[in-house]
């Protein structure tokens, strides 16, 4: 009985441990503007929250919509609110996400898939 325990109590605290650590390595996303360095000519800035302000860079007028993120290990989920659409990907450094933007248009519906990458 002691030594079931004690291999219990030893699973749970190597648990405890690789939970700490995943987290400590979870990517930063927060406080920087990432920039879409291809053709997605997009801006995001990540909140702690789990909100984020999208700015549209092709449009002169600044077109922007807020969106809700999550971040699963190094998979990124971005919905936006407002623009039909969101962008899906990985978080592949400390300073770079590659991902697919995927759009709907409002009035036709029809679905664009753009890559993206952003650099921080």
């Amino acid at each position: 009985m002691n030594q079931l325990l004690i291999v219990v109590l030893t699973t749970i605290s190597a648990m405890v441990v690789m939970a700490g650590t995943a987290l400590a390595q979870s990517p930063n996303l927060v406080g920087k503007t990432w920039m879409a360095i291809n053709e997605c000519d997009l801006s995001i800035d990540f909140k702690s929250d789990g909100t984020a302000e999208v700015v549209d860079t092709s449009d002169f007028d600044g077109n922007h919509d807020s969106a809700h993120w999550t971040l699963d290990g190094n998979a990124l989920h971005l919905k936006y609110d407002h623009w039909f659409g969101g962008i899906d990907g990985t978080v592949t450094s400390a300073d770079h996400i590659e991902a697919t933007e995927t759009t709907r248009s409002g009035s036709t519906h029809v679905v664009r898939y753009v890559p993206c990458k952003l650099n921080k």
